[in-house]
């Protein structure tokens, strides 16, 4: 199993965020462990680097904080640049404040460096930021100094004459490939021919750098074993296929990375526990010793009760020997006895008796008298009862602590386990949001104004009913007609989905008005001297109009075997999609919330709702909410879903 990201991925993650994101301002800039996070341009789009990879990603682990020493330096600059260097796994964020220098090497590490003046390093570029420092015999990097790049032991494969005296075995060592993309060459070429084998990974740097790629997973025995730009004919296995590298990658390590930080949660509470198992029998010790103790402080006060005048006896004796030879006294002293009563001790320092009664002892000075000996033990007897009950509270706490430990160390595990996700390759209609009408007409939305761009521009036909809400920031949508006159319940679904991803939504509006044409009457074409930004349209004609629309939708889950589908839809139409859903309103809760909300509420009805992260249902959920009620569904198959969007 692939554990993290190699050179040849990292040229395609670099082509793919450069096309993607470069240009746009880092917005915020996050850490949680060695991993960071830079939130990017106005979509909010995540980077994640971490010793696995370096990929945008959709979920935002928990527990995040800002790095401020690197967000001082970071946030708000513009990302100009991606670029693999070298072929290596080091990448570097080119921004125009510096460049943020990742390497996932052993150990991993991140720093932020100068940028680069006139495009010369000018003697090197210092380090602003410095994830660790670190020392070898090779480098040493310290916040402060110029920064040196990892030492390479190996020929630049990009160069035809790197593979003369490379080829044969060894060939991987020598130019610095992994074993897999060693294997993969030498399957599409012969290695025993330099030049042939340098076209064949030429051919594949290529097509992970520039294109055309073909993003895949292996799944091998049903795990997901190996991410790759470009599918490996020696990897072998099923192949998912996703429409960007990227996607594929997040959609890889995020198991990976959720099942060691399940694993360190565990551990962490096992150790923890064992800690504390150590610390509770130390307790429990204490308060066995104590309640032993005190019983006997308590037979011994009554033993003195119960031999007072004896005692007296005694003692009245006692003081007479003393008074006459306070030398002789200790050995004249255990002599004396009266009955069951001997003296057996005497500590002079303190002028005290060790006294036998009937096989008890107790300790009394010469000047005490009885009852207030007595008084003594009775009332070491209550402080050692009280010490013992303090114990015994201790204990309960801890052994509480324990079994939450316990149960901890158990639900990390468990909770992983039953929120495993299936890899599977997404039709073309999930990159959008997407719901079928109860008449069975597919509906589709954009998540974004890019979305809305190619929604409209590549997959809207003329026969099409295009409907947005009557505001500015409002979703694309499009009810598809594959035949025949859409019903009015068609009609009414599509508005309400218009109308729900909508700024509307976000105002708190509870009902809003809805357009539609057909998609013939779409366009960009503007009036002279105006221009149709991204995600903007003209309408052409005459416009239909729902008015009135109420705002609410279903957020859910499906399940088509061990897939889970997250899905909205209008109400009227989610129970027809979902095997549990949630329906929401516009309310007070925001967004981040109103999933974990949804989420909790999808697991009471159907446990393998935990196989859906609350960042999934985000997406779904247009703005502050307020959950209405959660039900089960009973949807169509998913040969039926499809057949509405062909």
């Amino acid at each position: 199993m692939k554990k993290s990201l190699s050179a040849l991925d990292l040229l395609a993650v670099a082509g793919e965020l450069n096309a993607e994101v470069a240009g746009q301002a880092v917005d915020k800039v996050y850490g949680i462990g060695d991993s960071i996070l830079l939130r990017v341009g106005r979509e909010k789009r995540l980077i994640v680097a971490n010793k696995n990879r370096v990929s945008l990603t959709t979920r935002m682990p928990p527990n995040v904080s800002p790095l401020p020493a690197l967000r001082a330096r970071l946030e708000g600059c513009r990302l100009e640049r991606v670029e693999v260097p070298f072929f290596d796994r080091v990448i570097e964020l080119r921004t125009n404040c510096g460049t943020l220098v990742v390497e996932l090497l052993n150990p991993f590490n991140a720093a932020l460096v100068e940028a680069e003046k006139n495009g010369k390093e000018e003697g090197g570029r210092r380090i602003l930021w410095l994830l660790h420092g670190y020392k070898s015999r090779d480098r040493e990097l310290r916040l402060g100094d110029h920064y040196v790049p990892p030492p390479r032991s190996f020929k630049d494969p990009r160069f035809a004459d790197s593979f003369l005296d490379a080829v044969g075995e060894g060939m991987g060592r020598r130019l610095g490939l992994s074993r897999e993309l060693e294997a993969e060459v030498c399957a599409r070429a012969d290695c025993g021919d330099p030049l042939e084998a340098w076209r064949a990974f030429r051919e594949m740097a290529v097509m992970a750098a520039v294109g055309p790629r073909e993003p895949v997973i292996h799944v091998v025995n049903g795990e997901a074993a190996f991410v790759s730009p470009v599918p490996f004919k020696t990897i072998g296995g099923e192949l998912v296929r996703f429409n960007s590298f990227n996607e594929a990658v997040d959609e890889y390590f995020w198991r990976l990375e959720a099942e060691e930080a399940a694993r360190k949660s565990a551990e962490e509470a096992r150790n923890e526990a064992g800690r504390l198992m150590a610390s509770l029998e130390e307790a429990r010790k204490a308060r066995n010793r104590n309640e032993a103790e005190a019983e006997e402080a308590r037979r011994v006060g009554e033993a003195i009760m119960l031999n007072l005048y004896g005692l007296e006896e005694l003692l009245r004796e006692a003081r007479r020997l003393y008074g006459e030879d306070k030398d002789s006294f200790p050995e004249r002293a255990l002599g004396l006895s009266v009955g069951s009563i001997r003296v057996v001790g005497f500590d002079a320092a303190k002028r005290s008796l060790r006294l036998d009664l009937g096989g008890l002892e107790a300790v009394i000075g010469l000047n005490e008298s009885p009852g207030d000996a007595a008084n003594k033990y009775f009332g070491l007897a209550k402080e050692l009862r009280r010490k013992a009950e303090g114990a015994g509270e201790t204990i309960r706490r801890m052994e509480e602590r324990l079994r939450g430990l316990q149960l901890r160390a158990e639900g990390a595990e468990s909770s992983f386990k039953e929120s495993v996700r299936v890899v599977y390759g997404k039709e073309w209609f999930e990159r959008f949001k997407w719901f079928v009408t109860s008449g069975g007409r597919g509906v589709l939305a954009g998540r974004n104004a890019d979305q809305n761009e190619a929604l409209v521009k590549r997959y809207m036909r003329d026969q099409d009913l295009f409907f947005h809400a009557d505001v500015p920031g409002a979703a694309a949508t499009v009810l598809r007609i594959n035949g025949g006159s859409p019903d009015p319940e068609d009609i009414m679904e599509a508005a309400v989905f218009a109308a729900s991803n909508s700024k509307l939504w976000i105002a708190g509006a509870m009902a809003g008005d809805v357009f539609y044409v057909e998609g013939s009457r779409v366009g960009k074409e503007a009036p002279s001297g105006e221009y149709v930004g991204k995600g903007s349209f003209m309408i052409y004609g005459e416009r239909g109009w729902v008015r009135g629309v109420e705002l609410s939708l279903g957020v859910g889950v499906r399940f088509d075997g061990e897939v889970a589908r997250p899905i909205s839809a209008p109400p009227s139409a989610v129970a027809r999609l979902a095997h549990v859903y949630a329906v929401i309103r516009p309310g007070g809760m925001e967004r981040g919330r109103a999933a974990q909300a949804v989420r909790e509420g999808l697991i009471k009805i159907d446990a393998r709702a935990r196989r859906v992260v609350a960042d999934q249902l985000v997406e779904l959920i247009p703005g502050p909410s307020r959950v209405m009620e959660v039900r089960a569904g009973n949807p169509m198959d998913w040969a039926e879903v499809r057949t509405a969007f062909q």
